[in-house]
């Protein structure tokens, strides 16, 4: 069973573990801004809190922006990312939000697609390449009018 619940500062740990690329100290800084919203996903018993995937972003006067959603490789691929993005609509009562996602995470573009986000634009080049990397760096930006249901 999988539960939702607020990130707070002590969840900072189990983010990291899950996104080898967070740090502690920026992560710390952006949940002490005020706009700062975020949920973590748990499963299991409810006396087991290990987190398994989580989203955080802004959200300000019914709007939002997205800043990462993330599932442990573990739990991927069982509706965890739907579960959380839906919650995150929901749960901080948004009319618009926007988020970007790497043009190649077809997965990702999939989902949003599904929740009624919508492209808005695209940044040639945003992403880094790592030294193998052969696929498009691009980010595309996506919206979200509150048009498709939130429901899980």
């Amino acid at each position: 069973m999988a539960s939702i619940m607020p990130l707070t500062a002590d969840d900072i740990d189990a983010i990291c573990e899950i996104d080898d690329g967070e740090m502690p100290a920026p992560l710390e800084a952006l949940m002490a801004k005020p706009a700062f919203a975020g949920l973590g996903l748990s499963l299991g018993p409810s006396t087991e809190t290990k987190l398994a995937g989580f989203i955080y972003g802004w959200v300000f006067d019914g709007q939002g922006e997205i800043v990462q959603i993330t599932i442990a490789k573990e739990n991927r691929r069982q509706g965890h990312g739907r579960t959380l993005l839906t919650s995150f609509l929901a749960d901080f009562d948004l009319q618009q939000c926007w988020l970007e996602v790497r043009a190649d995470n077809d997965p990702a573009i999939s989902l949003y697609q599904s929740i009624g986000f919508v492209e808005d634009g695209q940044r040639k080049g945003y992403y880094q390449p790592s030294s193998n990397d052969l696929a498009d760096t691009s980010a595309i930006l996506m919206q979200w009018n509150g048009k498709a249901s939130v429901k899980n």
